[in-house]
């Protein structure tokens, strides 16, 4: 807030002075000379605009130096606060007077604009904070080292921050990941690292499953989730009575199904998703409408006048909507969305990765894609979910599960 000190100072009539940090000892197990701290939050849920989502892959990134070098990650914070993968967190434990016990003593701070970032400051350790909704100008720490790096979004080329608790789309989010875990990695003199983020579909910060009826999924398995049991993927209703007999399910289907299975686990059926076509019968959509249930009818890739000759037939039996798929073309236009210019160049597609947060379970294995479900690529493990992309159709039209970036081989 150095600006902002300054101004209120000026229009106070005082001087500013170097603030005086109440400390209080917090035990940690780690020599804190090699402790990193993160915020991954604000301080309250006031600003969610001021939030980076994207932490996990930062952590992801600078994890295998700092465990060579012998570095250990603590998350601080709040109550409540998503714990990030890969760290310890200590949120809710500390007070404030011991969080500025730990930052003083500390390696290294990172984290978004908030008031830990200011003592990080004021403690003149190395820093490194980032800023979206608000500027460095304004809200950057009045009192920092020289190891500091405060890091702005391109705010889509806007020339001032927005300053709003909510944004449509979140300027912070537009900071590569690789950017902010190089300025760690810099400032502690350790290796960088080479990636360039391309792309974040706005639906990977929600975690889905979808089930393929071949199996049944153990109940204790994302034991507070809901999952999809895809019967449009396989249909097989032996195993969605199974399934739906274990744990709460939505169930998707392109084909009638036996209702008295969603009558006799109603209780386990959070909602169902019905696509129709021409031919789907009538007596079925009606049958569904009266099971009471939480519904949903939709259509795919339909031209206009398919879907005004389907509105107009099924008219007194329910409304759709039609989605269209996702395209290689939209996603080439939101790359050059997130990096805010024109892509001079055509994008090297054998080396793209991603990283999903939509995942398929079946018998043959986990899936993070379709596209590898359909060439039967599955994933080793859930704690890496990467792979190469498939330049398909079908690996295209989810793209708003991904995150998709540039690795040199």
């Amino acid at each position: 807030m150095s600006s902002l000190a300054e101004t209120y100072a000026l229009a106070a009539g005082v001087k500013i002075g170097q603030p005086s940090i109440l400390e209080k000892f917090f035990p940690l197990e780690h020599d804190l000379s090699k402790v990193i701290l993160v915020h991954a939050s604000a301080g309250n849920n006031n600003f969610p605009a001021k939030i980076y989502d994207y932490f996990n892959q930062v952590v992801m990134l600078i994890r295998p130096a700092l465990d060579v070098a012998g570095y250990r990650i603590y998350q601080i914070g709040g109550n409540g606060e998503a714990p990030l993968k890969g760290v310890t967190s200590i949120c809710g434990t500390t007070t404030m007077h011991q969080t500025a016990y730990l930052l003083k003593r500390c390696a290294l701070f990172f984290g978004n604009d908030s008031i830990n970032a200011h003592l990080a400051g004021i403690f003149k350790i190395p820093t490194v904070a980032v800023y979206g909704p608000t500027d460095v100008k304004n809200h950057g720490p009045y009192w920092k080292g020289d190891k500091t790096i405060l890091i702005e979004s391109h705010r889509f080329g806007a020339k001032r921050a927005s300053y709003s608790a909510q944004e449509g789309q979140k300027t912070i989010n537009q900071i590569p990941p690789e950017q902010i875990a190089n300025a760690i990695l810099k400032l502690l003199d350790l290796e960088l690292v080479t990636r360039k983020s391309l792309f974040f579909g706005e639906h990977f910060m929600h975690t889905v499953l979808d089930v393929v009826p071949d199996m049944v999924v153990d109940p204790n398995f994302a034991k507070d989730g809901i999952v999809n049991i895809r019967m449009d993927y396989h249909h097989d209703e032996e195993f969605l009575k199974k399934n739906l007999s274990v744990r709460k399910c939505v169930v998707i289907f392109d084909k009638p199904i036996n209702l008295d299975i969603l009558k006799q686990y109603r209780q386990n059926v959070v909602g169902l998703k019905c696509k129709i076509s021409e031919s789907f019968p009538k007596w079925t959509i009606r049958d569904i409408k009266h099971l009471g249930i939480q519904h949903v009818f939709y259509t795919e890739n339909l031209d206009k006048e398919t879907i005004d000759r389907m509105r107009l037939d099924y008219f007194d039996y329910c409304f759709f909507d039609n989605y269209q798929d996702k395209t290689k073309a939209e996603f080439e236009t939101a790359v050059a969305k997130y990096l805010n210019k024109k892509l001079d160049e055509p994008i090297n597609y054998d080396r793209l990765w991603f990283e999903s947060n939509k995942y398929i379970i079946s018998s043959k294995g986990a899936f993070i894609s379709k596209a590898a479900f359909d060439a039967g690529t599955p994933i080793e493990n859930f704690d890496f979910s990467h792979q190469k992309i498939t330049d398909t159709p079908a690996f295209w039209n989810e793209q708003q599960h991904f995150y998709i970036y540039e690795k040199n081989q």
